[in-house]
């Protein structure tokens, strides 16, 4: 069972536990083998043999017991279907919290269901959430004697967002690969050798382009100080498929991160690899670590889990949206750039470090900038400064993104975003070698 005292071992501890259920589901896309693994990564963590994973119908309401641990016949014949109104399960739905039994008696019960089919206790059930949609629930059992405390509630909500992901990641790729399955039965149909090729390669680039598309947020929630825009542009058909991602985490206190990265190599492969570094990196500035140190441990977690020849950039920085400071740091990755009207021009932040991947023992220095009224940080991936003129040869480079940001500084940031990433598409020729993904962060008045 984790811990639960403040001290910093127990802290570690905890972030352990976290990073391993991370790790745990981050290695396969197939949903059965996710659930699977993270049931038993939160058996273990929580020291408790029986459990389950539900997940949830929204068109019929229903919840589906998946998979399971040392749960009797009784219960699975009575349990494995269930509505939202049907006991914990139903509550956590409903609520979209943790329902637990804190600090209630050991004589009472919080299941009389539980007793009745298992001979012990419902511990807790916790939603599986991605945004404000839930997609199941973890239900844990132990004796009455073992009650989860405030603080495992909190160190569960992390596991449970974590499970989450997964879950909603796996999903998309079950249904790209229900959708290529459709594509492979057109493909045999043709008689040409050099179509039969083509058809494969599309393939290929369908499957990454649907993989990465699970590594991007959708539009951002509305973060107060600060307006949020961000933009990604695919690379030709033509072109291979890079590992680009992003991410807007919130944290306590009002913060907010932004993670901007790119994973090296080409194709199917690298999805999984942005996904790992992506959720490692979520998992560390979720319980407070900043984010040069957040660097430091998701390196030294991507270098004992990488077996190939790989690695990661990234840009990681965390905002405070009354100050406007931000705190950053980077592994290998582009400067971001700011620009401020106020004072009619911009700057290229301090970048330095290795990329995640390379030594297992690299550091990664923190840096502040803060914005004024008005002024635009925008992060980006190398596919925007690398884009290259066919005629001149020329890099897009840092002068012509400042240029973009003079001229539509004003616009809100969704739209900056999309200048500057439409300035770098023209000025390739209408063809890019590679993915571009941008965040264009703008403080507001």
């Amino acid at each position: 069972m984790v811990k639960t005292s403040s001290s910093y071992d127990d802290q570690i501890q905890r972030l352990q536990a976290v990073n391993s259920v991370a790790l745990a589901v981050g290695r396969s896309l197939d949903l059965t083998t996710v659930l699977e693994s993270a049931l038993v990564a939160a058996l273990k963590i929580f020291s408790v043999d029986s459990g389950g994973i539900y997940l949830y119908d929204p068109d019929t309401k229903k919840l589906s017991l998946e998979v399971f641990k040392n749960l009797t016949k009784d219960y699975l014949d009575e349990k494995s279907n269930l509505g939202v109104a049907d006991g914990c399960t139903g509550v956590a739905v409903r609520s979209q919290e943790i329902f637990a039994a804190f600090d209630h008696p050991e004589s009472q019960f919080i299941c009389d269901d539980s007793e009745r089919l298992l001979g012990v206790d419902c511990l807790v059930a916790a939603p599986l959430l991605v945004g404000d949609k839930v997609l199941g629930v973890l239900e844990l059992f132990a004796p009455t004697s073992r009650r989860l405390t405030r603080e495992e509630a909190q160190l569960l909500t992390s596991i449970s967002s974590q499970i989450g992901i997964a879950v909603d990641n796996a999903r998309r790729y079950q249904q790209s690969l229900t959708a290529l399955e459709e594509l492979e039965k057109t493909r045999r149909e043709l008689t040409e050798t050099n179509a039969k090729l083509q058809s494969h390669l599309e393939e290929e680039a369908f499957i990454a382009r649907t993989l990465q598309q699970s590594l991007l947020p959708g539009d951002p929630a509305p973060i107060r100080g600060l307006d949020v825009g961000t933009f990604y542009a695919s690379a030709t058909k033509h072109a291979l498929v890079g590992g680009d991602f992003y991410d807007i985490i919130p944290l306590a206190k009002g913060k907010v991160a932004f993670v901007i990265g790119d994973a090296s190599g080409h194709g199917v492969v690298v999805s999984p690899r942005s996904a790992a570094v992506k959720f490692s990196i979520r998992s560390y500035l979720g319980v407070g670590r900043s984010p040069a140190r957040t660097l430091e441990l998701s390196n030294q977690t991507y270098m004992s889990q990488n077996t190939l020849d790989s690695f990661v950039t990234a840009f990681v920085t965390m905002a405070d949206p009354k100050t406007g400071e931000f705190t950053y740091s980077l592994a290998g990755h582009p400067p971001a750039l700011v620009y401020r009207p106020a004072h009619g021009g911009g700057e290229i932040l301090e970048s330095s470090t290795p990329a995640l991947g390379i030594t297992e023992d690299s550091k990664y220095k923190l840096h502040r900038v803060t914005l004024g009224r008005g002024d635009v940080m925008l992060l980006y991936t190398d596919g925007l400064t690398e884009a290259r003129n066919p005629d001149t040869h020329k890099f897009f480079g840092f002068s012509r993104a400042f240029k973009v940001l003079e001229q539509n500084f004003e616009k809100p940031a969704k739209d900056i975003a999309s200048s500057v990433a439409r300035a770098a598409y023209d000025f390739a020729g209408g063809s890019l070698v590679d993915d571009i993904a941008i965040m264009a962060i703008k403080r507001e008045d």
